[in-house]
């Protein structure tokens, strides 16, 4: 059965890659992403990533995606926060993970700040259609990330 978990998770990861390979605008660009950390050290992994999930349904249920800019900042932080917690944490699962399951978060959260902060770009110029079409993929990055580690 381990084997088998052990493929999935390879083969997700593989499939992942090359999804953000093909789409240049998912695709993380870790030279110029700020480095990744804790704003608020009262909240877990668990904590944080609810706080995400809080504020990505906000974002999905705004009627003017323009008007929810501090949704987006709140995002943003938890983002940053749940990315530096789940690798740095001896209390979290994420010190359970393999080597390439630590990578796949690594790069899905990363993906997911970078897409993040581009929805702040095109918030900040007023290009909702754009702004739409960005919060489809970071969508499309949380449901990876979701299926990828079983939550």
């Amino acid at each position: 059965m381990k084997a088998q978990t052990l493929i999935a998770s390879l083969c997700a990861a593989l499939l992942s890659s090359a999804a953000l390979a093909s789409d240049p605008a998912a695709t993380p660009n870790t030279t110029t992403l700020p480095a990744a950390h804790i704003t608020d050290s009262s909240m877990d992994l668990n904590k944080t990533m609810k706080n995400m999930g809080r504020h990505f349904k906000a974002l999905n249920q705004a009627s003017d995606i323009l008007a929810a800019s501090a949704d987006v900042d709140a995002l943003l932080t938890y983002t940053s926060q749940a990315e530096a917690l789940g690798l740095s944490l001896p209390d979290t699962d994420a010190a359970k993970l393999t080597a390439e399951q630590k990578a796949a978060y690594l790069q899905g959260m990363q993906a997911m700040r970078e897409r993040v902060i581009a929805l702040q770009t095109a918030i900040q110029h007023k290009r909702a259609e754009e702004a739409k079409k960005i919060l489809n993929q970071i969508n499309e990055i949380r449901k990876d990330g979701h299926n990828r580690f079983g939550i």
